[in-house]
């Protein structure tokens, strides 16, 4: 049997096997007498049924098996036992008829060999926030807003919306703005009619335009608002029919120890302790905020320093992984028609970056000798059972298949970011100031892009130009200009590019 291995990416390598005639003839012939005693075909008694006969009727599906058994074999012996293979190998080529010789190629991933560059000296920011009685109020007035008693305004009696009232509106989306003067345009497509929607007046997430729009109107009225849609360069407007359907007056319950002991479901007894877990929790959140964030930085700064090369077979294995969240969304299913092919070229760029973190990741794991142990996983379920018994919140994660495996990798991380934080300098900085510097980061970068989207037009123009005087064909220099600025467009930056600093924001989760 001759086996060649031989290197065909940065990480991917493909197995070439060749096994002679000569040697897969005797397995061959061993098989099909195993196949003749195991079966009795019609007219012969078992096992006497002639080799040719059984070659005939089980000769392809032995030589199958033959063939997956020889590759296995040779793949484990070759690859498995040589190499850290990264992913499921895929077989690319496998010729066996069970006559001739065995041809096969198996691409197989492998865990690159490189030294990765730590964190040591650098400088980072560190997200603080000083809590204030301001936001212990927001919660209280928000828990509030939740236990008050709702009345349904009458149609006839007048009522006008007020900003501590709650409203039922119908929205229908007319058209975009940007199509307006054009005619009956029709409504965009990424906008859906909505019905009985509940808006609360005194929402501070509630847009003022819609907000300015509904207060003084009354049940029945029909008006039209703008929203806006969209930030940036793809920031617009879209115009909807607001039809008000029901407007509710609330009354709001007394803030005192009474209410406490309600909201909390008879946890606290006064109001000074309801403030105080109320505090606790903000601060938990916070702590929570300022770990994502120093994280994200961390990873940005360790993908940026260590740009190592990410096998094929690891990036299909995020690919696959995202794949099967959207399935899980839709009961277990892709969605009919969903375009798996197109879906893979869109999120390969995620999958490799996602990939390169789990290498390097698994890299600094090993480098700095971080593990979990079960005093690890005792103190995590510890600090957060909230009032449970730990031991008994562990057995209930125990019993579900997979659940302590990914938290034991969660606790994992979470202590090699601690590991490597110790190298690293912080400076503090509240929510209002990261936000600034994430938006100045975001508006160089479309300037940016800006600039090198006007710089490939100003070349190809020149070039055009050159062309002209030249007198060279017009036509085929039109062609090749398009090429050349679809190419200048796609090589520039994004200004939709993921950020660090996007881990302070309210939306955002853990990196």
């Amino acid at each position: 049997m001759q086996t060649t291995i031989s290197q065909i990416g940065p990480a991917d390598y493909q197995l070439d096997i060749v096994a002679p005639a000569a040697d897969m003839a005797p397995r061959f012939d061993a098989a099909l007498r195993r196949q003749r005693g195991r079966v009795q075909p019609r007219g012969f008694r078992p096992g006497k049924a002639p080799l040719d006969l059984v070659r005939r009727l089980y000769g392809r599906e032995i030589a199958g098996t033959l063939a997956e058994e020889t590759v296995q074999e040779t793949y484990q012996a070759e690859v498995v036992e040589q190499y850290e293979v990264i992913g499921r190998p895929q077989l690319t080529r496998l010729d066996f008829d069970g006559t001739g010789d065995l041809n096969a190629s198996i691409r197989f991933g492998v865990r690159p060999d490189v030294e990765i560059v730590g964190l040591s000296g650098q400088t980072m920011t560190r997200l603080v926030h000083e809590i204030t009685d301001e936001e212990i109020d927001a919660e209280l007035a928000a828990l509030r807003r939740t236990a008050a008693a709702e009345t349904e305004a009458d149609a006839g009696d007048g009522h006008a919306i007020t900003d501590a009232d709650v409203v039922v509106v119908d929205l229908l989306p007319i058209a975009d703005v940007a199509t307006e003067g054009e005619g009956d345009a029709p409504a965009p497509h990424d906008v859906q009619a909505e019905t009985g929607v509940r808006v609360e007046m005194d929402d501070a997430r509630l847009h003022e335009a819609l907000r300015e729009a509904l207060v003084g109107k009354t049940v029945g009225a029909a008006l039209e608002v703008e929203l806006p849609h969209g930030e940036g360069e793809t920031a617009h407007a879209h115009r909807y029919a607001v039809t008000v359907q029901a407007v509710k007056t609330r009354t709001l319950p007394d803030l005192d120890d009474a209410f406490a002991a309600d909201a909390s479901s008879g946890r606290h007894e006064t109001l000074t302790a309801l403030r105080d877990d109320i505090r606790n929790d903000i601060e938990r959140s916070w702590t929570q905020r300022q770990r994502e964030y120093n994280e994200s930085q961390m990873i940005e700064a360790l993908l940026g320093a260590n740009p190592i090369p990410v096998p094929s077979s690891a990036v299909e294995i995020f690919l696959e992984s995202f794949l099967r969240g959207i399935a899980d969304e839709n009961e277990g299913k892709l969605p009919e028609g969903f375009d798996v092919n197109g879906y893979a070229q869109r999120m390969s760029p995620e999958a490799e970056r996602q990939a390169r973190w789990m290498l390097v990741r698994d890299a600094l794991v090993e480098s700095h000798g971080v593990e979990v142990g079960d005093e690890d996983i005792d103190a995590y379920f510890a600090r957060t059972a909230q009032g449970l018994d730990p031991s008994l919140l562990r057995r209930l994660y125990a019993g579900q298949q997979g659940v302590m495996d990914r938290l034991t990798q969660q606790i994992l991380s979470e202590k090699l970011f601690d590991t490597l934080s110790d190298g690293v300098t912080f400076e503090d900085k509240d929510f209002e100031a990261v936000q600034a510097e994430l938006l100045a980061r975001r508006e160089a970068e479309r300037a940016a892009a800006h600039a090198a989207r006007a710089e490939a037009e100003a070349a190809d123009a020149e070039r055009k130009a050159e062309l002209r005087k030249k007198g060279g064909p017009r036509k085929k220099a039109t062609t090749d200009d398009a090429s050349a600025s679809d190419a200048a467009t796609d090589d520039a930056p994004s200004a939709d590019a993921p950020d660090a600093a996007e881990a302070a924001s309210d939306d955002d989760s853990a990196a």
